[in-house]
């Protein structure tokens, strides 16, 4: 209770009241009547007041979203993500992240109520999920850099550069005709049409990668709810641990594929280690409610 009580204490208003109270009670020239009724009155809102549960509630929240904060400045790969997601992909990302993060505490209260040795999410398998959910995030972030490389793109211009491109190169007549002055125009135009065509099968590229993005994002998205729903709803760990490790096994492939949009990111696809996304999450939850 003493961050509630701490909390109600430092409230500005009360504050306010407890220095006027106190200041009214030694100009009155019985402190010693005004300042005990003034205890008395402080003590009794503290107790009400964080006692409360919706004010306990909203101190957990603003205690959460501070260490969160904190865990979010202090890891450079997650803050660059996050920080350049669209407000829809950074919701999805925290929706399926907060799943995880209830898989994982399910987990824990298993092993602590449990008597017995039976197997629950291994470190192993913690581990899974975390990277699961890491290449989730990377998948996000490739897809909002690949949204911002298309506004980019003037795909009709670049067609239309083609077609006029040929156009003038027929329009020329036989090589073997060329004059010396011709002859540099049609290198010139030669490198404009392999350059404009560089760029449009550069573009028709993205766009094959743009579909495998969103749809390996709905797979990871429907295979990580499902672990996590399996764990809130069964509390089963030796399913939760086998099909983890079914989901670990495909997601090589993925990664595999990934490695071609490296250049997008400039974050390595495969990391030796990736970056905590639910072990820090749960010991904050669990410094907030204990």
């Amino acid at each position: 209770m003493l961050k509630y009580i701490k909390k109600a204490f430092f409230y500005h208003w009360n504050l306010l009241a407890v220095t006027s109270g106190v200041a009214a009670g030694i100009i009155s020239g019985q402190p010693d009547v005004f300042l005990p009724i003034l205890a008395a009155l402080e003590v009794a809102y503290l107790a009400l007041l964080s006692s409360r549960p919706r004010f306990q509630e909203a101190v957990n929240a603003e205690l959460q979203k501070k260490i969160k904060g904190d865990i979010l400045s202090s890891d450079p790969k997650i803050r660059q993500i996050l920080t350049t997601l669209n407000k829809s992909d950074r919701t999805q990302y925290e929706q399926l992240k907060d799943m995880c993060l209830r898989l994982r505490q399910i987990s824990r209260r298993v092993k602590r109520s449990t008597e017995t040795n039976m197997p629950v999410m291994s470190g192993v398998h913690v581990n899974s999920i975390n990277r699961l959910l890491w290449i989730y995030l990377k998948l996000l972030y490739s897809k909002n850099a690949m949204d911002a490389f298309f506004k980019t793109i003037d795909v009709e211009g670049i067609r239309s550069r083609i077609e006029r491109t040929r156009s003038r190169l027929e329009a020329m007549g036989p090589e073997d005709q060329d004059r010396e002055n011709q002859a540099l125009r049609r290198k010139s135009l030669k490198d404009t049409l392999t350059t404009a065509c560089n760029r449009l099968k550069n573009y028709e590229t993205s766009v094959e990668n743009y579909e495998f993005i969103e749809l390996e994002l709905e797979r990871l998205y429907s295979k990580i709810a499902h672990l996590a729903e399996m764990g809130i709803n069964r509390q089963d760990p030796n399913l939760i641990n086998s099909e983890i490790d079914v989901v670990s096994s495909s997601i090589e492939k993925t990664e595999k594929a990934m490695n071609d949009l490296d250049f997008i990111t400039d974050i390595p696809i495969q990391d030796e280690e990736p970056p905590s996304l639910l072990e820090d999450y749960v010991r904050a939850d669990e410094v907030i409610h204990n």
